[in-house]
This record gives structure tokens, C-alpha cells and sequence, in this order.
């Protein structure tokens, strides 16, 4: 395995010494090659500082290696300074296997960090799984699919454990995750009546959903809690694996395939992939014991990904870092995740 550890301080040097730069330039020149932003800039001119932070990609060649930079700021987070100190050591210990262990890689090749500027090299995968939103190839993307899924069973199978837990983004709809949110009320956050009062009903409907399924107890594992076709990409060799893993957490299976489910739902329904993913999940549904609560937790990760724009995280940054909150988006999501809370039968569950 290759050893960039001397080129990841090199640039985590170069990136820290013009922060502004690094938010917003589309390439940075460093002493090791040319950066090339992944994606256009997610900060904003216009918000303040202490909110203008963010986790930073960039491709380059090094050493003749196509190489993926993943850059932390390492400033103080609005009311968290210690938000991306944590995103850093999170993407770290994934890459190096501490969080999901075994002798299957489940990410690309780490190839340095340097801690003090919060950076990190890891191999750049030949695609990742948008691009078979467009192949008719069925063959290719039925192989990509059982790859997907392979990948996610794989992961909650190696760290398996009798604790019953949801999504992040679901359980943080309903739950704040982080202390500072502690006295903050989504009232303040939204300004339509008639909105917050769907906002906390939703809430009640879905805990009302799910505390059947934590009665019943289940097995639940470590898997990405922002799975979607995006962050599953495929190396030279063919070989299925997950990036962008500082989101993680403790899910059953079929959340973690629901999550790429209602990715599918949301970006390609007429696809060939959405038509053999759907015919799969629908397969290993039947297949459950109990097919019937299967559903539920398969529901339980397309609603991940709807709630994740609904979270008070979300809703509280947009405002506190002088932004707005797009109720209308808002009110879509909350009337999507109430029509699959209404769904009980394989037949509903599987409507894209």
C-alpha cells in the first residue's frame, strides 16, 4: 500500500495557509501537483465565519496515482468547535478499518493524514454508482446492485449486535444528537403555524411507527447513515466501496438498503437500476422471517434519507448561519415520509 504521509502534510499546509482559498478556489496550486475541486464549492460568501467551514475534496496526481485530498478546516463550528476534530478522526478510523474490522476492505485505500491540518489521501475509484443510473447494461448493473448490497451486509454483519437502533438523520428528527441543540425549539427555526403543528405530528406518527420495532427487538450493525448511489464507488478491479464515511451509525440491514432505495426513488424511478434494485429488495423481503416487520425497518432507511434536510441540526445551522429554511422543501419532506409511514404492505414499501 502506497505511503503519502509526507505528501498529505505538504498539502494540508498549503490548504491551511489560505483558508479562503480553500472554500472557494475551483484549483489550488501546492508543491505536490494541482487540485482540482470534486464538486463546486459548498460555502457561502455571504455567511459568517464562524459558520463558513466545511469539509473540502479535491482530485490530484500523485506520484503518478489519481488520488482523492479530503480536507477539514479545523475551525470552531458556530457552537461546536470540536465538530470537524471529530469528522476528521471519524474518516480516519474508517479508512483504517477501526470502525468496521475484517478482512474485506469497505473503503478505498488509505494512503496518509496529517492530523494537524486534518487531511487526508485516499485512492480515487474509477466511478461511482450515479453513473449506472443511465446503463442498460442489465448485466453491469444487476452485478452493481448485489455489489451495493453485498457491501452493506457485509458491514452490519461485522459489527452485528443486539441493540435495536435507527438511522442517524431519523433518530436525530426526533432526537437532537448534539448538546448545543439542547435549548433550541424547531418554533424558532420556522415561521408557519400551520407548519410546525405538521412538523410535530410527523414526529409523533413516527415514533409511534417505530416503537413497535424497538419493542420487538432486533440485530442492528454499523453502516453509512448517508447512503446513496454517490457515496458507493468501483475500483479498477470492480470492487464495490463506501466514501464520505464521517456519518455512520447503528441501523438493521434493510435500513441501510432502504437508504439507497429511496436514493433511487428520488434521482432515477424509470431507471434499469431502480427496476433490479427494486426486484432484489423485494426478494430479500420475502425471504425475512417476518416479512411483514421487514418492511417496517426497510422503511425505516428510505425515511433516513427524507428526514435528513428536517433535522433541527439542519433546520437551526440554516438560520443561525444567516440563511433561511426552505418550508416549502420542508413541508414536501414531511408529507413524503408521512405517506411511507402509512405503508405496511411489500407492495407499498417498494412504490418509488
Amino acid at each position: 500500500m502506497r505511503n503519502f504521509a509526507r505528501e498529505a502534510e505538504i498539502v494540508g499546509e498549503a490548504l491551511r495557509k489560505d483558508p479562503e482559498r480553500t472554500l472557494f478556489a475551483s484549483e489550488i496550486e501546492t508543491p505536490v501537483g494541482v487540485l482540482t475541486r470534486i464538486g463546486g464549492s459548498r460555502a457561502r460568501p455571504e455567511t459568517p465565519s464562524v459558520w463558513q467551514n466545511k469539509k473540502t475534496l479535491f482530485k490530484t496526481e500523485i506520484r503518478e496515482t489519481k488520488t482523492v485530498v479530503v480536507h477539514f478546516t479545523g475551525e470552531p463550528y458556530g457552537e461546536d468547535p470540536d465538530y470537524f476534530q471529530r469528522d476528521f478522526q471519524d474518516y480516519y478510523d474508517f479508512h483504517q478499518g477501526r470502525v468496521i474490522p475484517g478482512e474485506r476492505k469497505v473503503a478505498p485505500d488509505f494512503y496518509g493524514s496529517h492530523s494537524p491540518t486534518m487531511t487526508l489521501l485516499t485512492e480515487a475509484a474509477e466511478r461511482d454508482l450515479s453513473q449506472y443510473f443511465r446503463s442498460q447494461d442489465k448485466k453491469a448493473v444487476a452485478g452493481t446492485v448485489k455489489k451495493a448490497i453485498d457491501l452493506t451486509d457485509y458491514a452490519i454483519s461485522q459489527t452485528r449486535r443486539n441493540t435495536p437502533s435507527f438511522p442517524r438523520y431519523l433518530s436525530a428528527f426526533l432526537t437532537p444528537e448534539y448538546p448545543f441543540l439542547a435549548g433550541k425549539k424547531i418554533r424558532n427555526y420556522l415561521s408557519d403555524p400551520e407548519l410546525i403543528a405538521l412538523y410535530k405530528d410527523t414526529q409523533r406518527q413516527t415514533i409511534a411507527f417505530i416503537t413497535p420495532l424497538t419493542e420487538l427487538g432486533f440485530v442492528s450493525g454499523i453502516c453509512l447513515s448517508d447512503i446513496k448511489a454517490e457515496n458507493l464507488v468501483k475500483d479498477r478491479e470492480g470492487r464495490v466501496f463506501f466514501i464520505d464515511p464521517t456519518r455512520y451509525g447503528r441501523m438493521h440491514r434493510l435500513a441501510a438498503i432502504g437508504q439507497l432505495f429511496q436514493n433511487t426513488a428520488d434521482d432515477a424511478p424509470e431507471s434499469l437500476f431502480a427496476k433490479i434494485l427494486r426486484q432484489k429488495v423485494e426478494e430479500l423481503i420475502v425471504a425475512e422471517r417476518d416479512p411483514q416487520t421487514a418492511v417496517c425497518h426497510f422503511l425505516t432507511g428510505r425515511m433516513n434519507r427524507l428526514a435528513l434536510p428536517l433535522t433541527l441540526r439542519n433546520l437551526s445551522f440554516n438560520i443561525d448561519s444567516g440563511g433561511e429554511n426552505d418550508e416549502q422543501l420542508v413541508e414536501e419532506k414531511l408529507y413524503a415520509l408521512r405517506r411511507l409511514l402509512n405503508r405496511r404492505s411489500l407492495e407499498e414499501a417498494l412504490v418509488f
